[in-house]
């Protein structure tokens, strides 16, 4: 109880850019001695740490926010129990959040929740497929993320739920694009992504969470999926000193090659 007291007092003080520091050194050690995987942003670009929660900062993610606005189309999987990046972007742009999660539990929470008109919650998940798919729940009383594998953090028992594909998610909402599409689907991320990006969907800006520390071949599937990205032309701008969430841009003329700075 007293050593959880102190680490909360010191992530207190250190605030949040000097903890992001800290873990990033964190993460560096561990990738020195192969337990983690840590990449190099390609491009120099402005970005801000949006949402997330006093001291400890969960929820919150980096974000390019250069060129959002109210008429920006946002699509935030993976709700869980915060949402506090959502109403950042809700209250800095105006602009409407499609928030996508099949879990019950986070539907329950949402409903004791008070949000602006602009939060649109679709109650199913996202997957390489239409139909449904078989989630294992939380083991750990209070946690709300459900996952399509077996780890430590979840039980035996499976659930089936209702998903998409982010591409028929975009036909029916009548989308054509998306500025910002933020991914938090506890390892769902490896498929979602492939098929994004076999599908040929357009996306500015993607925001997403690598679980590889949860799953046996987890780093090979990071590294992969990042190299399968950054050939289909986006550039990883930040990765959070956590190492698990990550910032890419579409690459454009106006991203400046971190060689060049």
């Amino acid at each position: 109880m007293f050593c959880d007291s102190l680490k909360k007092s010191l992530k207190a003080l250190m605030g949040p850019q000097a903890l992001d520091n800290v873990r990033r050194c964190r993460t560096f050690f561990r990738f020195c001695v192969g337990r983690d995987v840590y990449f190099r942003p390609d491009a120099n670009v402005a970005v801000e740490l949006l949402g997330g929660r006093p001291i400890t900062m969960y929820g919150a993610w980096y974000a390019a926010t250069e060129g959002l606005s109210a008429r920006s189309i946002i699509y935030s999987v993976g709700v869980g129990d915060d949402i506090s990046f959502d109403l950042a972007l809700i209250s800095r742009f105006g602009c409407k959040i499609h928030a996508i999660d099949p879990t019950p539990e986070s539907h329950v929470w949402l409903s004791k929740q008070t949000v602006p008109e602009e939060f649109i919650l679709h109650r199913f998940g996202v997957a390489a497929h239409d139909g449904v798919q078989a989630f294992h729940p939380a083991s750990v009383d209070g946690w709300v993320s459900h996952s399509i594998f077996k780890t430590q953090a979840t039980k035996e028992a499976i659930i089936e739920l209702p998903v998409k594909r982010i591409v028929t998610i975009m036909k029916e909402l009548g989308h054509s694009h998306l500025d910002l599409l933020k991914m938090d689907i506890e390892g769902s991320e490896y498929d979602v992504l492939e098929d994004v990006l076999e599908s040929g969907v357009c996306c500015d800006q993607l925001l997403v969470e690598f679980h590889h520390r949860n799953l046996k071949d987890g780093r090979r599937r990071t590294r992969a999926t990042v190299s399968e990205l950054r050939s289909a032309g986006y550039q990883l701008v930040k990765m959070a000193g956590n190492g698990e969430e990550f910032c890419f841009l579409k690459r454009t003329q106006n991203l400046m090659p971190i060689e060049s700075r």
